[in-house]
């Protein structure tokens, strides 16, 4: 059985930052991508967090490509940014420094989904029948 307790750990989080995730319209893995990212840095009382992608492959129980997939698209709507050095130190191979956006004024999810949904459609990506991102396709007519 279940027990989770503050005692064991918790996160400070900002309820507008987690209203704004909450609300944004995104599929359920880009969600989870955020929390994920925001409960190893502000978890940790950091603003970004260095993460390997495998650990967030294993966390989302989904396939390390899928991973970078969501991260490039994630990175791209400016959601997540991503650094390339944390308190002077740089990244090993395979590693990403990843922090939330707070300026949720400045996310473009819908953007960069219409932009991965056109490679896709080209032919450039391969994914499963909703796609690894989860979005649907909207007709354009």
């Amino acid at each position: 059985m279940a027990s989770p307790q503050t005692s064991n750990g918790w996160t400070k989080f900002a309820h507008e930052l987690l209203e704004a995730i909450a609300a944004a319209d995104m599929s359920g893995k880009a969600k989870g991508l955020l929390l994920f990212i925001g409960r190893r840095s502000y978890g940790n009382r950091r603003k970004v967090a260095c993460v390997p992608t495998t650990t967030i492959a294993t966390a989302l129980k989904i396939t390390p490509q899928a991973a970078r997939r969501l991260l490039r698209v994630l990175i791209g709507a400016k959601i997540i940014v991503e650094l390339d050095e944390m308190d002077g130190r740089r990244t090993r191979r395979g590693e990403r420094i990843l922090g939330i956006q707070k300026d949720y004024d400045r996310w473009r999810y819908a953007e960069a989904q219409a932009r991965e949904w056109s490679a896709k459609k080209q032919g450039r990506l391969f994914a499963g029948a909703r796609g690894v991102l989860g979005f649907r396709a909207v007709s354009r007519t």
